[in-house]
């Protein structure tokens, strides 16, 4: 592999998805290795977004209620007209510690599949 091409991982991860889509030869494999680690990490992260959503709520009303500056950074013109920014916060964080669990779930299943 010529190491000017290194220098372009986005371009590999672009062709690396669409080859994972179309070619049923490598969809079948990965997807037969990596079924069980995602439903488990769904699983775990669905359990875990519905216990720690109050939690999260109440611990990031707490701290927005008292910063003007951190309520300003956090508008979002469409998004917070539907949702409070209470809400929107505690969506981001809860999301993106669901997508950690969901990570760990698949990475040795995602190493196994390489």
């Amino acid at each position: 592999m010529p190491n000017v091409l290194l220098s372009l991982p986005p371009l590999y991860t672009v062709v690396g998805v669409y080859r994972l889509l179309m070619d049923p030869k490598i969809r079948g494999p990965v997807w037969d290795k990596c079924r069980n680690g995602t439903l488990r990490g769904l699983a775990v992260a669905s359990v875990y977004g519905t216990v720690m959503y109050g939690p999260e709520r109440w611990f990031v009303s707490l701290f927005l209620s008292k910063s003007g500056r951190l309520q300003s950074l956090l508008t979002i013109p469409y998004v917070t007209s539907y949702f409070s920014v209470q809400t929107w916060a505690t969506i981001m964080f809860v999301t993106s510690q669901m997508s950690g669990i969901i990570r760990f779930f698949l990475s040795k299943n995602l190493r196994l599949a390489k």
